[in-house]
């Protein structure tokens, strides 16, 4: 295993990390497929056309003309949230159901789906995109440059804007304490809220509400049985967050309908493990 913090200098640093951190797992160069997920909407070929949450990308990328160009290994491109999905449904909670919805809550909120067995991708890539489904038309700007959508209340970024803006107000918070001037991490929001930060606890509570009227909307659309709730920024809140999600989704049920909700059965790692699986399966189907 092997980590490093995704560059903020563009796409060409991002694809020279790649390389390296490949390099570095598997120095003898025995490995024969590459898979990457990408915080964005990727098309057919491995183009990222959107990629709201990454530092200095002016899209459209083809990340996987790039990486094909410094590696002999078949390469394959999707989004991080989608390869989570997969991920879930071969080795964890998605695991034996046919029909099942992951969410994936980082920097953003991404989200992938499975119908009748098979891993849901469309047209133009951007199934399972709940992080931009709309909450309230009226609501606070999201990283995509509308309104009001999931990812203006949900995801670490998102969180972190709304908390300097109630901060702005002159009200305290453990928050601004822990963070001082630098980013809020997830670690820092899971100390807050345990320790009954009023500010956090609030704004916790409305990330919860607005996933479980997505989860809603959703569910009406496409019928699933299982969610799955997975990333890093979730698995540090713990299971107390997301007993908040159920609560506020259950009496919102289509007809008495809700599904049931769940965290990741993988942990931290089912991006990644994800991305390695989507080789097979890219393969399989050519």
């Amino acid at each position: 295993m092997a980590r490093a913090p995704t560059s903020r200098e563009g796409p060409e640093a991002v694809v020279d990390q790649i390389v390296k951190l490949s390099r570095k797992v598997d120095p003898d160069g025995h490995a024969r497929t590459l898979g990457v997920g990408v915080a964005g909407v990727v098309s057919g070929g491995g183009t990222v056309v959107a990629a709201s949450n990454l530092v200095g990308w002016s899209v459209p990328v083809e990340l996987g003309a790039m990486l094909r160009r410094c590696t002999p290994s078949y390469v394959s491109i999707i989004n991080d949230a989608t390869a989570s999905t997969l991920a879930e449904h071969q080795w964890g909670n998605g695991r034996g159901f046919d029909d099942f919805f992951a969410v994936a809550v980082g920097t953003g909120v991404g989200g992938g789906l499975v119908l009748d067995g098979q891993l849901r991708v469309g047209p133009h890539g951007v199934t399972g995109e709940i992080g931009h489904t709309l909450i309230d038309p009226e609501g606070p700007a999201c990283a995509c440059g509308q309104r009001g959508h999931l990812e203006a209340y949900l995801g670490r970024r998102a969180l972190e804007r709304r908390a300097r803006s109630v901060e702005s107000t002159g009200r305290t918070s453990l928050l601004f304490d822990m963070a001082g001037a630098g980013r809020m991490t997830s670690e820092h929001w899971r100390k807050a809220s345990e320790q009954g930060d009023a500010v956090a606890l609030e704004l916790l509570e409305d990330a919860a509400r607005a996933l479980a009227v997505a989860l809603s909307n959703v569910l009406a659309i496409v019928d699933f049985e299982r969610v799955v709730v997975a990333g890093g920024f979730v698995s540090r809140l713990g299971d107390r967050w997301l007993d908040t999600v159920r609560e506020r989704h259950a009496p919102s049920g289509v007809a008495g309908v809700s599904a049931e909700i769940l965290g990741s059965g993988i942990g931290d790692n089912a991006a990644a493990i994800g991305a390695a699986l989507s080789c097979d399966v890219k393969r399989a189907n050519r």
